[in-house]
């Protein structure tokens, strides 16, 4: 979870404290306490986003910027071959270095 998310998620469980305080609204102390229990839960330990980038240049030196058009390939198909790669890698790092990271296909 980034830090602007954690922010967002405490200022929104502030606030509907505070109108807690003001107005008995139903189910508001549930969505407070499990706001709580979210924030309380400990960062899962994966990769930086700085790592994760430093990786991407890593890839992007040693094989992303030298492949060209395959013979008979047009832009598209290169385009669409050179995007999955870079989309299997990105499944690579998100399963085995953020699990709590879900990947979809379509």
């Amino acid at each position: 979870m980034t830090d602007a998310t954690r922010n967002l998620i405490q200022r929104l469980a502030d606030e509907l404290d505070d109108l807690h305080c003001q107005y008995n609204v139903p189910n508001q102390s549930a969505l407070i306490n499990e706001a709580h229990a979210y924030l309380d839960k400990p960062e899962p330990e994966g990769l930086t986003e700085e790592e994760i980038e430093k990786r991407f240049q890593r890839w992007w030196f040693d094989e992303g910027s030298g492949m060209r058009p395959a013979n008979g390939e047009d832009q598209e198909e290169h385009a669409r071959r050179v995007s999955q790669i870079a989309w299997s890698n990105g499944a690579y790092v998100a399963r085995y270095y953020c699990p709590t990271t879900t990947t979809e296909t379509p």
